[in-house]
């Protein structure tokens, strides 16, 4: 099995694993510089809610590499339901996006792109916002595909074990 006819399905695991635990580690990384710098006469910024998330998709990446090191697809469960559960809130903040910018609704984009006055800025950042909100969903949608093919690929795996050893005995 492979993904796109170049990889086969557990090296792209393996390589989807290594690009998340990055992913988390920069955005710790980011965590523990921006609580540094703050300004004076402003609050420090609270991540105590964001470590929920980072210490879950930590946990489910150790499951993911568990799971292909002892070639064992129950392990991948953790990472394909994060990245189904990660998909869904994705899709619901780009549809949520796409019609705020739709019905010009400034109320809820200035909280994710900030207060920008020139018009033509602020449609440019919208159009970030949406584009970045739509690869990562593209992006999730194709790494949990991969995943779910690994996760066939030592389903089978595991059936070709049991019935060798069946025809052996």
């Amino acid at each position: 099995m492979t993904c796109f006819g170049l990889l086969h399905v557990r090296i792209a695991t393996c390589f989807i694993g290594l690009f998340s635990l990055l992913g988390v580690c920069f955005s710790l990384i980011y965590c523990v510089i921006s609580s540094q710098n703050v300004q004076p006469g402003s609050a420090r910024p609270n991540y105590k809610l964001a470590a929920i998330p980072m210490i879950i998709t930590i946990i489910t990446i150790l499951f993911l590499f568990i799971g292909i090191l002892q070639q064992k697809a129950k392990h991948l469960y953790p990472f394909v339901v994060l990245q189904v559960i990660m998909s869904f809130v994705v899709s619901i903040m780009l549809v949520m996006m796409m019609i705020c910018a739709l019905c010009e609704t400034r109320y809820v984009l200035n909280a994710f792109i900030g207060k920008v006055d020139n018009p033509e800025e602020y449609k440019l950042s919208v159009t970030i916002l949406i584009s970045v909100l739509g690869f990562q969903f593209l992006l999730q949608l194709w790494t949990t595909r991969a995943v779910c093919c690994c996760y066939r690929y030592f389903i089978d795996l595991e059936r070709f074990e049991f019935r060798k050893a069946q025809f052996i005995l």
